[in-house]
């Protein structure tokens, strides 16, 4: 029997926070975008904390950063980050906080320390609003690359079905599965969109 086909311009594999934020981006940008995700929702464990100051502009433009700098721990607490060999050991660096930096700082925002369970809880609620943007316990088996299209074969609540997109993007991290090799496709412009892990959120 054949598999139920889904069509869309960019498939997502993966809804961790790079993903949930590329998604939320190509919403906003009025691109027809869909993330799968293997989890049954958003991670329920701290993970990662630092939310970058490049971050939280993109979260300001998109009427989150409020949210988040509420989830966050406050800013007092959090003036400066060190790291060392061990808590009493060599300091080896520490990353000041932007407003001890003053007025002239280059951004409006800076950096935050939010667990990582509950910016993924900002982020999915915010792609919520669109219904079907996220569809949560469904794995990517496997990977099909085009010359036009890329094809992805998934299991979920519904059992199988096929994906296909225009692009397709993978962040990266253990909550996308596993599926052969990470293929490069066409983005919607004609421009290459891979699916190379990405750098840090």
């Amino acid at each position: 029997m054949t598999s139920p086909v889904r069509t869309h311009d960019v498939v997502i594999v993966g809804a961790g926070p790079v993903g949930l934020a590329l998604l939320l981006a190509l919403l906003r940008a009025g691109v027809d975008a869909v993330a799968l995700d293997r989890g049954a929702g958003p991670t329920t464990y701290p993970k990662a904390r630092v939310v970058s100051t490049r971050s939280m502009e993109l979260l300001r433009r998109w009427g989150l950063a409020e949210q988040v700098r509420a989830a966050a721990l406050p800013g007092d607490w959090t003036e400066r980050i060190v790291v060392g060999r061990s808590l009493a050991g060599e300091e080896l660096f520490r990353v000041e906080s932007a407003r001890e930096r003053g007025p002239s700082a280059p951004s409006p925002e800076s950096r935050v320390l939010c667990t990582q369970d509950r910016l993924e809880a900002i982020l999915a609620d915010e792609a919520a609003r669109t219904p079907g943007a996220v569809r949560w316990g469904t794995e990517a088996l496997a990977v099909e690359d085009g010359t036009r299209w890329a094809e992805v074969d998934t299991l979920g609540p519904q059992g199988r079905e096929r994906a296909t997109a225009r692009a397709l993007r993978r962040p990266g991290g253990r909550r996308a599965g596993a599926w052969g090799r990470a293929p490069h496709c066409p983005g919607p412009a004609g421009g290459a969109l891979s699916s190379g892990r990405s750098a840090s959120w």
